[in-house]
């Protein structure tokens, strides 16, 4: 129903029936009974009495914090019970709504942080309270110890609605965040030695590759681990000098500005560096190759530059299974550093999620050699299957997606940077356009594909068209497999040509949006999210 949600249980074989009604919602089938419980008891995990320990979320101790949500939790267990006591209920109900209260109070916990981001934030914004008048209060591990073992090997979990947010909020935990896991690195010297493990005999030339690629291995670590270590706080530098940023990208015409650069151009204008930012700014240049590294990288890209690109092709599903391990095991030294587990029910569910999630994004199907290594890494029987269904519902996808009409592939013709735009632009003249900049592994640019779907159908046959426009970092294939199922006009441009539309719509971040009117002129060069209501709206008013 429009405006409305709802949350339905279901089992795997059985079948249940729901009629929505303004003031009723009723079941039929197997799992009615659970489901009108489950409606009775709604109200039994409130969401309310968290908002308002929220409220003040600024000026609580993580511990006082963590013991209310502690205490909301038990109090709504004694509410559900004294309810159960006097109707009956479904054993199966109330043992779904027990975990909903249990998860929904853990889900919270971990929610600590995020929220006294996200308040500390808004009150600066407003500038209705200052950075010091906020409690400065840091999480350690103890704060974790409600997360036990049985938690985290509960399989009956799946079944509580919070089971998803809670999950989510545990993978992104600071404490895993700041947790001292090392990064680790695809370099060619450890392929080589996986390759050779393995039984792979790699040719004399390979050899010489490998033992050439040592030489300039461990410099290259030291300087991408000092931007992977410390991007928050490069990014913070960037926020606290927005405004000098912005001023010399629209002075040196460039699409980003290194924290370097940025440092070198507010010397020249005498502003002043905190201790932080002076630090920062020396350890990024001591993590820098020095003149007579970078001639030793020369030499080795000179000579093996070739040699490199044809071995990474070579051994590519070589080295994305390594990668994947590495992975796999960071995952599971982190679980294991703070909570004490090798392996746990969780752990799967993780790498499920991962390999679910990257299926849905590259829409590349795994090969059979992948398949099996993913499956190995996940115990439970269920859950390992999940992964072997999900890769045949891309494949069917990919498959029905050959028979799609209504999608069109062009290519930009060779052209000066300032005229690109219109030539892009001059088959649709005429008809108002409705440009959007995405990119296949972006989330929200998916989402919002998939929301004006319906949109695009209403206005079919009127002289609107739809733009899609992304760059080099979408996989070729994986663009090639997923624009069937977007209707509209599709480009996608080299990285020059991304980097002088960027500059040209000021873009950021993406999903982007550009309005252009049926004369060619760009009317809103940042459109912004609308739903399609106001989308549609907007467009009418051009045509």
């Amino acid at each position: 129903m429009l405006g409305s949600r709802s949350s339905v249980f279901v089992e795997p074989g059985k079948e249940t029936f729901h009629v929505n009604e303004r003031n009723a919602s009723l079941f039929m089938g197997d799992c009615a009974r659970i489901n009108t419980d489950l409606i009775t008891l709604e109200k039994a995990n409130s969401y309310e009495e968290y908002r308002k320990l929220i409220n003040n979320i600024l000026e609580t101790s993580p511990d006082v914090y963590k013991k209310a949500c502690s205490e909301i939790k038990n109090k709504q267990m004694q509410a559900l019970n004294e309810l159960a006591q006097k109707q009956f209920i479904s054993q199966k109900a109330l043992q779904i709504k027990k975990l909903d209260i249990e998860f929904m109070s853990y889900e919270q916990m971990l929610s600590y942080d995020m929220y006294r981001e996200d308040f500390k934030r808004n009150k600066l914004l407003e500038k209705s309270q200052s950075e010091e008048e906020t409690g400065n209060f840091k999480l350690d591990k103890s704060f974790y110890d409600f997360i036990t073992p049985a938690i985290l090997n509960d399989e009956t979990v799946v079944m509580s609605s919070s089971y998803y947010i809670f999950i989510n909020r545990l993978r992104f935990a600071n404490i895993f965040r700041n947790n001292a896991v090392s990064y680790s690195f695809n370099l060619t010297s450890e392929t080589a030695e996986s390759l050779q493990k393995s039984g792979i005999t790699l040719s004399s030339e390979e050899l010489q590759l490998v033992a050439a690629s040592k030489k300039i291995e461990k410099n290259s670590i030291r300087e991408t681990e000092f931007y992977i270590l410390n991007q928050s706080k490069l990014q913070k530098f960037k926020e606290n000098h927005k405004k000098d940023s912005s001023e010399l990208k629209k002075d040196t015409r460039m699409s980003e500005v290194s924290v370097e650069v940025l440092a070198d151009y507010l010397k020249t204008k005498g502003v002043s560096l905190t201790s932080e930012e002076k630090e920062l700014v020396s350890d990024l240049k001591s993590s820098q190759l020095t003149k007579e590294e970078i001639a030793i990288q020369k030499q080795f890209f000179d000579k093996y530059g070739e040699s490199l690109k044809a071995f990474n092709e070579k051994y590519k599903d070589n080295i994305q299974q390594i990668a994947d391990e590495k992975e796999v095991q960071k995952l599971n030294d982190k679980l294991n550093k703070v909570f004490g587990i090798k392996d746990a029910f969780v752990y799967d569910v993780f790498t499920l999620q991962d390999k679910a999630g990257d299926l849905e994004s590259n829409f590349t199907p795994y090969t059979d050699t992948q398949l099996k290594w993913i499956q190995g890494k996940i115990k439970h029987p269920f859950l390992s299957n999940s992964i072997v269904r999900e890769n045949d519902r891309i494949k069917a996808k990919i498959e029905a997606n050959k028979t799609q009409t209504g999608f069109v592939v062009n290519t930009v013709k060779k052209t000066e940077s300032d005229e690109l735009f219109d030539s892009m632009l001059a088959k649709f003249k005429g008809k108002v356009v409705y440009v959007d900049f995405w990119a296949t592994w972006c989330g929200p640019c998916m989402q919002g594909i998939k929301e004006i779907a319906s949109l695009k159908e209403e206005m079919k046959g009127k002289e609107v068209v739809f733009l899609y426009i992304t760059n080099q970092s979408s996989p070729e294939k994986t663009w090639n497999n997923s624009i069937p199922n977007i209707k509209g006009e599709h480009y996608r441009v080299s990285e020059d040509e991304w980097n002088y539309l960027s500059q040209k719509f000021n873009i950021s971040g993406i999903p982007h949006y550009v309005l252009v009117n049926k004369k060619g002129e760009v009317v809103n060069p940042k459109l912004g999210h609308h739903g399609n209501e106001a989308l549609k709206g907007i467009l009418e008013k051009q045509l």
